[in-house]
């Protein structure tokens, strides 16, 4: 995995304000500095439980998906963390900064974004999107009429495979 800085301050830029009107439809949670560190946030400008609460459920779904249970003590062991850090996630009580919260996702081989989807499943790691995939997509997005929409998907499909089978 690549280090930190590269990886993931190009995503945080872009889908994660430190204000407090920021939102991504990917991940609704945004940043916020408290005492030099980053932290993970709601909608408003303090540090909610919904936020948190997320991160603690992916870590379960991992944690029984690769050791079979909740294991804290093995996650603090793999992640390099403390325990006091495990037990502040699991409980809700603070915010832990984004130092740990990469921590935690390297330990699992993921990326910070991955914890904190709402619909994080571990076994629905997909491939990096390009741009390319990412325009098409937002392109098909944009088609209110359901019908039309449908076909326009269809349209794409028969187009890639006609350009896979093409160019084999």
């Amino acid at each position: 995995m690549r280090s930190f800085m590269p990886n993931i301050l190009p995503y945080l830029e872009s889908n994660f304000q430190l204000a407090a009107s920021s939102y991504s439809p990917q991940c609704p949670y945004h940043l916020r500095k408290l005492h030099g560190s980053l932290i993970i946030c709601g909608m408003n400008s303090n540090p909610t439980p919904d936020a948190k609460s997320q991160l603690w459920t992916a870590v379960e779904k991992l944690m029984l998906q690769h050791y079979g249970k909740i294991n804290i003590s093995r996650l603090s062991r793999d992640a390099e963390i403390g325990l006091g850090t495990v037990a502040r996630l699991q409980n809700a009580d603070l915010g832990i900064g984004l130092d740990k919260v990469e921590k935690i996702a390297k330990a699992f081989g993921l990326e910070i974004h991955e914890l904190l989807n709402p619909n994080f499943a571990p076994s629905d790691k997909g491939e990096p999107l390009s741009d390319k995939a990412i325009f098409l997509a937002r392109q098909l997005d944009k088609i209110k009429d359901p019908g039309a929409s449908t076909q326009a998907y269809a349209t794409c499909l028969q187009v890639l495979e006609l350009a896979r089978r093409t160019h084999q």
